[in-house]
């Protein structure tokens, strides 16, 4: 069976698609369901388009009219890129800058973000949100985790109810979408006091030790999901 919920066919009222253009983030920056807006930061979609693909036939078209939009505000919170961190504590004196003990190729790019440029117009605040960077800092991860919930919490219901010929009412899929995302935006929104090495919590104090105490973990907060004992570096 087709996607066919991926083509902007007018009579579908469903869009599990993100857009060519920017327009999600224009959507995203006016009015979404949080996050972080600031310098580097970038449109994330609670419910990312890949976890539409390759669906059962069935399924497909359930989504084709449910009223549901994963490029709309509600359904999307904006993230940082790992520039946005930097540009925030590069001339704070806590945050140390140890390029040769560095273990993130990101960090090592410390100097190389221009405070004063970026900050011309709106001063820079900390992003507090995690990493919003593919694989890096947990974004594959996280995929694979919306779409395994979906598939336990909305897909095989959906199928159930097929085998057994019993009516689905697209209002009653698209409450389930909307519960998924609320549960994965509370998620990330959590992550940020996640503790990293040794025990320390929250995204700033794991920066400022992550020499020391904090060094085996320190990037854990400011991932998008659990992630290996090393941070991946890029």
């Amino acid at each position: 069976m087709s996607d066919s919920h991926f083509d902007p066919v007018r009579d579908r009222v469903g869009t599990y698609y993100k857009y060519s253009s920017d327009d999600y983030r224009k959507e995203c920056k006016k009015s979404c369901c949080g996050g972080y807006h600031g310098h580097w930061w970038e449109a994330h979609h609670v419910l990312p388009g890949d976890v539409f693909s390759g669906l059962d036939g069935f399924v497909n078209s359930c989504l084709g009219i449910t009223n549901y939009n994963i490029n709309k505000p509600y359904s999307m919170g904006g993230l940082p890129q790992f520039n946005a961190f930097i540009l925030y504590f590069q001339d704070k004196p806590t945050i140390p800058n140890k390029k040769a003990a560095e273990p993130l190729k990101h960090m090592r790019r410390w100097g190389g973000v221009d405070k004063v440029k970026a900050q011309k117009k709106t001063p820079a605040y900390c992003p507090k949100y995690p990493v919003h960077n593919p694989v890096n800092f947990g974004h594959v991860r996280y995929t694979e985790e919306v779409k395994d919930h979906l598939e336990d919490k909305v897909w095989a219901p959906l199928k159930k109810k097929r085998k057994k010929n019993e009516h689905v009412e697209p209002e009653n899929v698209r409450q389930k979408l909307v519960e998924a995302k609320n549960k994965f935006w509370d998620q990330l929104k959590g992550r940020k006091d996640k503790p990293g090495g040794g025990g320390i919590v929250g995204i700033e104090e794991n920066l400022k030790h992550r020499f020391g105490a904090a060094k085996d973990g320190w990037w854990q907060p400011i991932s998008m999901t659990d992630v290996p004992d090393e941070p991946v570096s890029a």
